[in-house]
């Protein structure tokens, strides 16, 4: 007779219906690595996306750019911008300065005592600055320019015996608190006395105190103010400018000034900008395609991620290649030029790689007097196109943005398949697991009677 030991039934239950569900973990393990093959083509297609997204970034060449270049730069350094060229020669005589103004030097009653003091006097020493202290007042500062800025200090809250060293900290403080033309400040004399002064937060005369008023008493500066201003020549001809930096003398050129002397300063086109341009696109071009070209790989040996899509795929490759290479009719100032590609250096090989020459590019920009011009336009036309064509295929019903959104589909279809076989599974587990419960139990309840009646009849007979 079969004993049943009650720690194992549930053991031996479990064994069972796993082996009753086998089919349907099967299902499901196919499921998975199709799902998972799935993920694979998605994850390719991505990184497809991804290159094609730096691809049209680098379609961004800059045939505009400027080589400035000065002689002397410790004289002068240049920008430009918009269409310039041509030799600018420049000598400065002066540098544009900041004013720093001693007040004790300005024209006016009592200057000299007004703002020169000693640092432990106290205010009722100081008939001017004793007018003042107690009382809200107004401190006007006129500027070269005629223009002028008035600030209101308040000094009620200083007496005569105030300390006048720290009423001017607390006059200063205010002034420069609420100025955006000056700055004032103590100065600390040999004598250990102390003046007051002031700078101007911008160069050149115009920026410079001409005046400064106390209500009705002003003090001038007789000071002249002209020798703030820079001195120099453009071209042999004079100017004067507030700051060393000035970009209204010639068109599109913005030129500082960094010390007295002269330099020549020239513009021309920065080739060198284009060439690297279009090498950067060709170079991502390239990358784009070789990726591309490995992952739809049909050969057995070597299959890509993507070989099932290989002709859809390929389309991109071509669109791309055929918007490149064809030629087209430039138009620069209302003339038309013929243009193809390869007049710069621009071709595909047997295999479809992209290659430039960059001699070829370079020759073609210094021989040619329309080339820049020529090139930028050609490339203004078919960047847009490019740039069209790949944002159409990443859309929701382009080449590549379809083919996405399919796997993306299918991979969640699959997932909601295998989530409903799980839980159909799990519920036929339970349902199996109760039922050969009922079985084992029975039988145990079975084999404890025929042992009690094989006990009984040992026993009596």
């Amino acid at each position: 007779m079969v004993n049943f030991d009650p720690t194992q039934v549930q053991t031996n239950i479990q064994k069972y219906v796993d082996t009753l569900l086998v089919y349907d973990k099967k299902r499901i393990t196919e499921l998975e690595n199709r799902q998972s093959a799935l993920q694979q083509k998605s994850s390719a297609v991505s990184q497809v996306i991804s290159l094609l997204s730096s691809f049209s970034s680098s379609l961004n060449v800059n045939f505009d750019s400027l080589a400035v270049r000065s002689t002397n730069e410790s004289v002068a350094q240049a920008t430009a911008s918009g269409k310039i060229s041509g030799s600018i020669s420049i000598n400065a005589d002066r540098l544009a300065s900041y004013q720093v103004l001693d007040w004790t030097k300005l024209s006016g009653s009592d200057s000299s005592s007004a703002f020169h003091f000693d640092s432990s006097s106290q205010v009722s020493a100081n008939s001017f600055w004793s007018s003042l202290v107690g009382s809200k007042f107004n401190i006007t500062f006129e500027l070269g320019d005629g223009s002028s800025e008035s600030i209101e200090v308040d000094l009620t809250r200083f007496g005569q015996d105030s300390v006048l060293s720290q009423v001017l900290d607390d006059f200063a403080f205010q002034v420069n608190a609420h100025s955006s033309k000056v700055r004032l400040y103590k100065q600390k004399l040999n004598d250990g006395t102390f003046i007051l002064q002031s700078s101007a937060l911008s160069s050149g005369k115009n920026n410079a105190i001409k005046s400064v008023a106390f209500g009705s008493m002003i003090f001038s500066n007789e000071e002249d103010l002209s020798a703030l201003d820079a001195s120099f020549t453009v071209n042999g001809y004079s100017y004067t400018r507030s700051s060393n930096t000035f970009s209204d003398i010639i068109p599109n050129l913005t030129v500082t000034l960094n010390g007295i002397g002269s330099t020549m300063i020239t513009v021309s086109s920065d080739t060198s900008t284009i060439l690297q341009g279009m090498s950067n696109f060709v170079q991502s071009f390239k990358a784009f395609s070789d990726k591309l070209r490995s992952l739809i790989n049909v050969d057995p040996s070597n299959q890509g991620a993507l070989a099932s899509d290989a002709s859809t795929l390929r389309q991109v490759l071509d669109g791309v290649r055929t918007r490149l290479m064809s030629a087209k009719a430039v138009n620069v100032d209302g003339v038309e030029y013929g243009f193809n590609p390869s007049l710069i250096g621009i071709s595909f090989d047997e295999y479809g790689t992209i290659s430039l020459d960059t001699s070829k590019l370079n020759n073609y920009l210094s021989s040619n007097v329309k080339g820049q011009d020529i090139l930028r336009n050609w490339w203004a036309d078919v960047s847009s196109d490019i740039r069209k064509y790949i944002d159409k295929a990443l859309g929701t019903n382009g080449t590549i943005g379809r083919l996405q959104s399919n796997y993306n589909s299918s991979i969640k279809g699959i997932s909601d398949q295998i989530k409903q076989l799980n839980a159909q599974m799990e519920e036929k587990r339970a349902t199996l697991v109760s039922q050969m419960g009922v079985i084992f139990n029975s039988l145990y309840q079975y084999q404890s009677m025929f042992a009690q009646m094989n006990s009984y009849f040992s026993s009596n007979y």
